[in-house]
């Protein structure tokens, strides 16, 4: 590959990363809070609010939690919440709750779904791959089914399986 083809490319990666990253507030010397993760150059990542309505993504989780606490070794409960911590950038508290219910169902391939693109979020590409590889292994043979969207896109068509 040709370096001075790549290069804008580069320093605009840097610069986007580096616009994004957050840091020290410098007018009042607090501390960021704790980075959700870091570009692939190591610059931090603050979760910010979402785009869509905060108060209805905190509700849709508080009921998915409190679903998930009436049966909690239910696969369904627990892929819910952690997408609904998901849809609120938390994504390192949902990676948690997947890891959570993999030790009561390891053999549950939606969960390592899950978890894989949660992992994606956070830049842990070498723990999706292997989330991906298992999910994939313990879904072949079975038929491809539509999933049920938990933020609905603007036809509200469900895109996933």
């Amino acid at each position: 590959m040709n370096l001075r083809v790549l290069w804008p490319s580069l320093i605009l990666l840097v610069l986007a990363s580096c616009l994004r990253s957050g840091g020290p507030d410098s007018q009042s010397g607090r501390a960021q809070p704790r980075a959700e993760a870091f570009s692939l150059l190591g610059a931090p990542h603050y979760a910010g609010p979402p785009d869509a309505d905060l108060n209805k993504l905190e509700s849709d989780l508080k009921e998915a939690s409190a679903r998930l606490a009436q049966d909690p070794d239910d696969p369904d409960r627990i892929i819910w919440v952690g997408r609904r911590l998901g849809y609120l950038w938390r994504m390192n508290e949902a990676v948690q709750v997947y890891t959570e219910g993999l030790a009561v169902h390891p053999n549950h391939a939606a969960i390592y779904r899950h978890r894989g693109h949660r992992y994606i979020s956070l830049r842990r590409f070498d723990d999706a791959i292997a989330d991906f590889q298992k999910a994939a292994a313990l879904i072949k043979g079975i038929p491809d089914e539509i999933e049920p969207d938990g933020a609905p896109n603007v036809r509200n068509i469900p895109l996933t399986t």
